[in-house]
């Protein structure tokens, strides 16, 4: 599945989930932003409470599926993610 793909890409250490690291990174080519942009921290912090449902410092793919499907994937089955 392209979800499960793409959390895996991001997945950058092999651990299973993705940490607070890479969820930055994740976030920034989401949202398409440029290299030199910056997202403010109290934005990418309150996109982190959503997705860590259970505050284990780290998401799950189980977490991550719904607020991604949620906040990202559009109407027209294209994933923002582009490889």
């Amino acid at each position: 599945e392209d979800i499960k793909r793409h959390f895996d890409r991001f997945d950058v250490d092999g651990s299973g989930s993705i940490e607070y690291s890479e969820f930055c990174e994740l976030l920034r080519i989401l949202l398409k932003l440029q290299d030199d942009e910056q997202l403010p921290e109290s934005r990418t912090l309150a996109f982190w409470r959503q997705l860590d449902d259970d505050c284990s410092g780290e998401v799950e793919f189980q977490e991550f599926i719904p607020w991604y499907l949620n906040h990202f994937y559009g109407d027209n089955d294209q994933s923002p993610i582009q490889e």
